[in-house]
């Protein structure tokens, strides 16, 4: 039961556009009441809204490694200077796909909002860089990677977690 949960249920989330419609199928029940000729009509859109959902769901979640990538990190940093971190998101999909990529930078940067927004076509590899400036030397320690993908219906959300901890070390400036 727990792997279950861990591979079909955990990683799921609803977007925007699924809240949207739904407020709008609510909304036209409300307005059915007065008008009951409508009823009929609204229980086949939420029906189909309902296979739309579990089809999404389909495509997104029962398809093993989809999404892969990795950070790349010089050894150590250097203090005060611009590093150089480059991701590389690859998409297994077979259509294009939106995504969403949330790297867990080190607490020393309280970075909370970073993300990456991007649109994958099928089995397209990404690169993204970034820089990062350290103020202080020590260990920082870099966290996995989260992608957030979307389908082409965007209804339904699944989170990949790519695992990528790893420790880098800052040092005192040594760029010339």
């Amino acid at each position: 039961m727990n792997a279950f949960y861990n591979s079909y249920i955990r990683p799921l989330f609803f977007s925007r556009r699924f809240y949207w419609t739904f407020v709008a199928i609510i909304t036209a029940f409300v307005i059915s009441y007065t008008l009951p000729v409508l009823f009929p009509v609204i229980q086949v859109l939420l029906f189909i809204f309902v296979l739309f959902v579990l089809f999404d769901y389909g495509i997104l979640f029962f398809r093993s490694h989809v999404v892969s990538g990795n950070r790349v990190l010089p050894e150590r940093f250097s203090n005060g200077d611009e590093n150089r971190i480059r991701l590389s998101i690859h998409s297994q999909f077979p259509f294009k796909i939106q995504a969403s990529v949330i790297d867990e930078l080190p607490e020393q940067f309280q970075k909370r909002d970073f993300r990456i927004d991007l649109s994958l076509s099928p089995d397209e590899k990404h690169e993204l860089d970034y820089t990062l400036r350290p103020t202080e030397r020590g260990e920082y320690q870099f966290y996995n990677i989260n992608v957030f993908v979307k389908s082409p219906l965007g209804l339904v959300v699944k989170r990949i977690i790519i695992p990528a901890e790893r420790m880098v070390k800052v040092y005192p400036s040594y760029f010339a």
